[in-house]
């Protein structure tokens, strides 16, 4: 009868065809009764829930409630959950005009100009440092290069202050 009770055992084991790391163990106490060891009985995390233990369990339910967490916040931010938009009230725009002084502005001034290149800025400077300072604005249209459509394009930006300066203004600060 010896060899029966063992394969009784092993039916009531189990196949015998694998170990479960999460079973009990099982002590002989007689013949035919198997129950738990002492040990497994005292255990609390001797409960497993789908192969875990109750720390992988602990684990588990941390990583779950931080992505909860993160999906609500998530959906919080997509829904709306946001204070109103800002808006901004601004004064009218106000429309600048670019001006140069023909008397004092240098050659990197005349080329913000439109239809002024490098050149052409060079060149007026030049040849104001060669006959003086203009007397008029439509002086500028006496350097060699300006032509009447140039000059009709860089008439309104042009000024000159000297020539809006008195004359005796000059000899009183003397």
């Amino acid at each position: 009868m010896e060899p029966s009770s063992s394969s009784e055992t092993k039916s009531q084991v189990g196949d015998g065809g694998g170990f479960d790391v999460h079973a009990p163990r099982l002590e002989k106490t007689s013949s035919t009764t198997i129950r738990p060891s002492q040990g497994d009985l005292g255990r609390s995390d001797f409960q497993p829930t789908w192969g875990f233990t109750s720390g992988d369990r602990r684990v588990i339910s941390a990583f779950l409630v931080v992505a909860f967490v993160l999906m609500l916040v998530n959906w919080i931010r997509i829904v709306g959950w946001q204070p109103a938009n800002l808006t901004v009230n601004r004064p009218e725009r106000e429309h600048y005009r670019f001006v140069v002084d023909v008397n004092t502005a240098t050659w990197v001034e005349w080329m913000q100009l439109d239809g002024i290149g490098e050149t052409m800025a060079r060149r007026i400077v030049a040849y104001r440092d060669e006959h003086g300072p203009f007397a008029s604005i439509e002086e500028v249209d006496h350097v060699p290069g300006i032509g009447t459509k140039t000059f009709a394009r860089i008439h309104d930006a042009l000024i000159s202050r000297e020539a809006d300066v008195p004359s005796n203004a000059t000899s009183d600060s003397e």
